[in-house]
Formats: C-alpha cells, sequence, structure tokens
C-alpha cells in the first residue's frame, strides 16, 4: 500500500543554488554597501560555475540588489535619501496590506513558528550579530507575509528587503546602541503576533506600520554613515 499526498522532492538546479545563497548573503550582512566584485570571484567562493552564477546575479541584478559597472564587475548599490524615503512608502503600503490579509489565514502552528523566531531574535540581539539578527527578522516577517496567499505582493516586498538590506545591517553595525534600538522593538513583535493570533486584521496592520515607521525613522536619522561612500 503506497502512501497518499506525498510530493516528489525536487532538487535545486545549480542556478537556483547560486540565486539562494547569494540572496542568503544580502540578508546576513556578507555584502556591504558600495562593495564590488566580479562574477568569476563569486563562482570560485560558490563552487557552482560561471554560467548558474551569472544568472543568479542577473536575477538579483533585476531585482535591485546588484547593478554592473562597466568593467563587467558588479557592485552592492547605495541608495540615496529619496529612493530610501519611496522604499519605505512601498514597504508601508504592501507589508501592512500583507499583514492584514495574512491575519485572516494564520494558524496556530504558524503562531508557534513565530514566537520561536522571536525567541531566537532576542537571543541573538545579546550576541550583537546582527547579520543572523537580520536573517531570523527576515524569517519572521516572510513567515507573516506568506500567509496573505499572494506570490505578487510576496515577490515586491522581497525586492524591497533586498534594496536595503545591506544598508540596514551596515548602520547596525556601525552604531553603537543598535542593541538597544533592536530591543526596543520586541515588544511590538509580540503584541503583533497576538493581534494575528486573534485574527484581528485592523489591529495586525496598525502594529505592522508602527514598526514600520520607527523602522524607517531609525534608518534614516543613521544616513550620515553612506555620505561620504561614493
Amino acid at each position: 500500500m503506497e502512501p497518499e499526498g506525498l510530493s516528489q522532492v525536487r532538487h535545486l538546479t545549480k542556478r537556483e543554488m547560486a540565486y539562494h545563497e547569494l540572496r542568503r548573503a544580502f540578508f546576513t550582512g556578507k555584502f556591504a554597501p558600495a562593495s564590488s566584485a566580479t562574477i568569476s570571484q563569486l563562482a570560485s567562493q560558490l563552487n557552482l560555475g560561471l554560467m548558474p552564477v551569472r544568472e543568479a546575479i542577473q536575477q538579483l541584478a533585476y531585482q535591485g540588489a546588484f547593478e554592473f559597472l562597466p568593467n563587467r564587475s558588479i557592485r552592492v548599490p547605495v541608495h540615496d535619501l529619496d529612493e530610501l524615503d519611496s522604499l519605505f512608502k512601498a514597504r508601508l503600503l504592501l507589508e501592512c496590506f500583507a499583514t492584514a490579509e495574512a491575519a485572516k489565514n494564520i494558524t496556530k502552528p504558524i503562531i508557534t513558528e513565530l514566537r520561536q523566531h522571536l525567541k531566537t531574535i532576542a537571543e541573538l540581539i545579546q550576541s550583537d550579530d546582527f547579520g543572523q539578527v537580520q536573517l531570523f527578522n527576515y524569517n519572521f516577517h516572510f513567515e507573516i507575509y506568506r500567509q496573505c496567499n499572494n506570490h505578487y505582493i510576496l515577490d515586491a516586498i522581497e525586492r524591497l528587503w533586498l534594496r536595503a538590506g545591506p544598508m540596514h545591517i551596515a548602520i547596525w553595525r556601525e552604531h553603537e546602541g543598535a542593541r538597544r534600538e533592536v530591543e526596543r522593538t520586541l515588544p511590538l513583535h509580540k503584541d503583533l503576533i497576538n493581534a494575528l493570533a486573534n485574527n484581528d486584521s485592523l489591529e495586525s496592520k496598525k502594529i505592522m506600520r508602527k514598526m514600520l515607521v520607527y523602522s524607517r525613522e531609525w534608518f534614516l536619522s543613521h544616513y550620515s554613515i553612506f555620505e561620504n561612500i561614493e
């Protein structure tokens, strides 16, 4: 008797492996703002070959994570204040909507997962490992956004996170009070989980907006560390 409901395991292609590894590097602070590299350097580090790495980089460049330079190398962009302001306005629209929709669909196992992510974030903050903090913060938020069941919105949000990720982590690492600032957001994260657990779309959206407004103000107030970067 064969078991029912099992899905066939799909192996990732080399291009997919390269994309996921580079994407993870963005969310953990491996790429600093304005840093540059060649495709061959990254292919050597990933040990995946030039073609799949080039294709992964092209995908990330399309998403705004990389920009191509005239000498055929790639660079992590440094966005100006106007660009960042537009980015946060887009995040407010998309992430608040996704959170409100997610509240309608959230399940108890997802709530349990969110609480575990938050516990991990609180532990990582004490070690000042802001790359890992950002990664688990990504896991926390996207666990929520996936529940809106709209892959177009999910893709758009991820593109915005990719654009801002390296700059966000750079500020955390440069700012002496970063641990305290991140800790201040933990109660809001807890409130958000409780609102989601109650399937309260309006309250969930309200809390997410507070989190994003706080993040925007903190981010822009420390932008000065990028002013001398060319």
